[in-house]
């Protein structure tokens, strides 16, 4: 992120990751230390990672699922944990990732740059204002 904000929403679509886990960072403060936004959760069973059906689920984590202290604190660092320890054959990851933002920053500058950035193996793309879309290069949309 460009700038600390206060994150109040994350929606993700997933694919085939079975457990999954949000930590958030404050380069000004502590940037090497991660405390938890979303608690490791679990996505699809390990029944379900085995038998590779569904692994294409959409997941909304609005504030109440978020760690209590953590969600009303600003962050410019998110660090994503995705695992699938129930299929060792399976590729997993998430197919795209969606932060929403406190509606504080409306009249405040830009939290993300609009432009398209690569971030590891994912490409981050700005769609308003008050979020951006965190996508894999596989995605169709």
């Amino acid at each position: 992120l460009e700038q600390e904000v206060i994150i109040n929403g994350i929606q993700i679509v997933n694919n085939g990751t079975a457990l999954f886990e949000v930590g958030v960072s404050n380069t000004k403060n502590s940037p090497n230390i991660f405390k938890t936004l979303i608690p490791r959760t679990s996505l699809i069973t390990a029944a379900q990672s085995r038998a590779e059906h569904p692994l294409h689920t959409e997941h909304e984590f609005d504030a109440n699922k978020m760690d209590k202290v953590n969600v009303t604190m600003k962050w410019d660092r998110l660090k994503v944990t995705c695992a699938q320890p129930f299929n060792k054959e399976l590729l997993f990851g998430l197919g795209s990732l969606k932060v929403r933002t406190s509606d504080i920053l409306k009249n405040s500058k830009k939290v993300f740059s609009g432009k398209k950035r690569k971030l590891s193996a994912f490409i981050s793309q700005v769609t308003n204002k008050d979020s951006t879309i965190i996508k894999s290069p596989q995605s169709k949309d």
